[in-house]
Order: C-alpha cells, then structure tokens, then sequence
C-alpha cells in the first residue's frame, strides 16, 4: 500500500495536511506531529483531513512539543486537553482504521491528581476505541490514568463492543 514517513515541523504541518487532503489512495501514514503549546489550529486541521481518508488502515502518530518543560502538569495538560481529545474525534470519524498506534514524548507520571477533565478524555478515548467498527489493534505508551481507566471501563466497554458488533471478536 501506499505508505508515507515524515518528520515535520509546525511550520510544515500544513504543508502536509494539503498535500494528504489531495491524496485519495493513502493506506498506511507514520507521522512525528509537532503539538504547540499556545496554536494548534494546523494541527486541528490535520485531523480533520486524516478523518476524511477513506481507505487509511493504519495510523503511527508520534506527538511532540517543540518546547521542554519543567512541569509535568503542563505536559500532561497537553497529552489529555489537547493531543487525547483529537485522536478521540478522529476515531469517531474514521471508519476504516484497523491499527492505530500513539506515541508522545511527554512524561505522564506525576504525583499531580487527574483533572476531573483528563478521565472524562480518557474514558472518552476508550468508549472510542471499543466502539470503532474496524480498529483491531491499540498500541500506546500507557500512563497511570489511561491503565487506570481502562480497568475502570474495560467490562461495560468489552459487553457494549459485543452488543453492537456480535461477530467481531
């Protein structure tokens, strides 16, 4: 299949994203997305354009900031506000992926307690997840708040996932 690799910068991300919205035939797409702190409309975009790709099977987003932060809490604002809640939608979008894989630079694990708007994404994602008609496979950095939620969910999401796709394993 058509498959692409890119390292971009934020300066670049549009670029690519009007590239990808003439591609019609793009199946597999890897990709270093640069998340900024302050504007992250470019990056907004990209996913719009990403849940229009029709025959997109497989997904390899890697996020990073272009910024190296002391405090954790920011970082982990950044993954949970921003970076979780787009990869949400987009999945509530694209029907055809079946792998999807997510990997960040930030360091998740800090002694600062989950925002009651960090679950509320998390659970988000994964009612996403297990609710997608064709994503097979998940492949995440998991963090203290994603294990946790998804054991907190996991058996409501596994008979929900059953009642709507009977056949699917």
């Amino acid at each position: 299949g058509a498959y692409m690799y890119m390292t971009i910068s934020s300066k670049y991300l549009s670029f690519l994203t009007t590239g990808l919205s003439h591609n019609t035939s793009l199946q597999e797409l890897s990709v270093f997305i640069p998340v900024l702190v302050t504007n992250n409309e470019q990056i907004r975009t990209f996913f719009n354009v990403i849940s229009q790709k029709n025959h997109l099977t497989e997904l390899k987003l890697d996020f990073r900031t272009d910024q190296i932060f002391n405090d954790h809490t920011k970082q982990m604002s950044l993954f949970y506000e921003q970076v979780l809640p787009l990869v949400t939608n987009m999945l509530k979008l694209q029907t055809p992926i079946r792998l999807l894989q997510i990997s960040h630079q930030y360091d998740l694990v800090s002694t600062t307690s989950p925002s009651i708007k960090w679950i509320e994404q998390t659970q988000q994602f994964f009612q996403a997840f297990f609710l997608h008609p064709s994503l097979e496979y998940l492949k995440t950095s998991y963090t203290p708040l994603l294990m946790d939620t998804y054991k907190a969910q996991e058996k409501s999401l596994i008979e929900q996932h059953k009642k709507l796709y009977p056949l699917k394993p």
